[in-house]
């Protein structure tokens, strides 16, 4: 998992509707980071990079040829520090995204949560929904029973060698995190109660177990992320 930075050799274009893609960018271009109210546990250092990460990602969604294959909802943001990301526009024959065309899914949509010691320490992302099949029931994509993106990336890894980098961006975590959904072994497969969303607190239970299992630091003090 420490080299699929290495993997990405293409992106899917998207294939949104003209109405759609001018309400979007009317969003965007209005958009200011630096009006959204800070957590009381915001630093400098951490707020400068997420208004910075953000910034470019908005950007790129502004474009005509935007081919993200993902899209930050700017009008779920309450912080800078939260965000709403869809995942959209998955490899039409992976088993994940046929689940997603018959049951009339739309996106995967991730919560993502930010640190006062981003970036040196990881964002946390979990999946809200839909719920996905279960490892031990088959399911893959490195998501936990609780919804948690369970990557080498996304923690402090193993030794100095793997894990996290304060160099990575948002838009390559965003796409690793996409490829990972797409990985066919085994392949990530809609719940049969997909419809019932993940909370916060099975979350991060799920993701510290899966951690520890594999031998992954877990940047400390995660539970305070959930107190804002």
């Amino acid at each position: 998992m420490s080299n699929m930075f290495n993997t990405i050799n293409s992106k899917i274009p998207s294939k949104k509707s003209a109405k759609t893609e001018e309400t979007e960018k009317t969003e965007d271009a209005d958009f200011d980071p630096s009006l959204l109210p800070l957590p009381a546990s915001s630093t400098k250092t951490a707020t400068q990079r997420i208004y910075r990460e953000l910034r470019l990602i908005v950007h790129k969604q502004d474009t005509p040829s935007n081919d993200l294959g993902f899209y930050v909802k700017l009008d779920k943001l309450q912080s800078v520090y939260q965000w709403v990301v869809q995942l959209k526009d998955f490899d039409p024959t992976i088993p994940l995204a046929q689940d997603m065309v018959r049951h009339g899914v739309k996106s995967i949509d991730l919560e993502i949560r930010f640190a006062p010691d981003y970036p040196n320490l990881p964002p946390y992302i979990r999946v809200i929904r839909p719920r996905l099949l279960r490892f031990m029931n088959g399911g893959g994509g490195h998501v936990t029973a609780g919804g948690s993106v369970c990557m080498e990336l996304l923690t402090l890894g193993s030794s100095r060698e793997h894990g996290w980098s304060p160099e990575y961006t948002m838009e390559a975590v965003l796409l690793q995190v996409k490829l990972a959904l797409s990985t066919l072994n085994p392949p990530a497969r809609l719940d049969r109660n997909w419809k019932n969303e993940y909370s916060t607190r099975e979350a991060i239970d799920a993701y510290i177990r899966v951690a520890h299992q594999h031998g992954w630091g877990v940047p400390p003090h995660w539970s305070t992320l959930f107190r804002r």
